[in-house]
């Protein structure tokens, strides 16, 4: 079973994306809910997306980068439901990296998100939106 503890991106958010990139939220979410059913398949605990969109107040209380593509839902942490042993990390790492994720394994959970580190602010996505 898979959990979703984070809130959704705000309809701002997915309306602009949208205008730049039509279909990207279809694809976005149809390749994250594949790969969220393919890590949770046969597991004995629960798959559980811990954050999803953050606000910046929330973002700065997680720890996050002040550039994050949690500030417009395009990143998601997730704890596999085998655990977080190096070895399923890796193998859930692996799956979302096969949907052409970005991913970034941690101790605790598996980071990923839509594009490479850092592309959001030159690219004047983040002002666009005012985060």
């Amino acid at each position: 079973m898979i959990q979703i503890h984070g809130a959704p991106p705000r309809l701002e958010t997915v309306r602009f994306f949208e205008h730049l990139v039509p279909g990207i939220w279809n694809h976005v979410l149809a390749a994250a809910g594949a790969a969220l059913t393919q890590i949770d398949e046969g597991n004995v605990g629960e798959t559980i997306v811990t954050s999803w969109f953050r606000s910046v107040n929330e973002n700065r209380r997680a720890g996050g980068h002040p550039d994050s593509q949690h500030l417009v839902g395009l990143a998601l942490d997730v704890v596999p439901g085998k655990g977080t042993s190096p070895l399923a990390m890796n193998e859930a790492a692996q799956i979302f990296a096969g949907f052409g994720f970005v991913v970034d394994p941690d101790r605790t959970h598996i980071h990923v998100q839509v594009f490479p580190p850092g592309i959001l602010r030159p690219s004047g996505i983040l002002d666009a939106l005012h985060v």
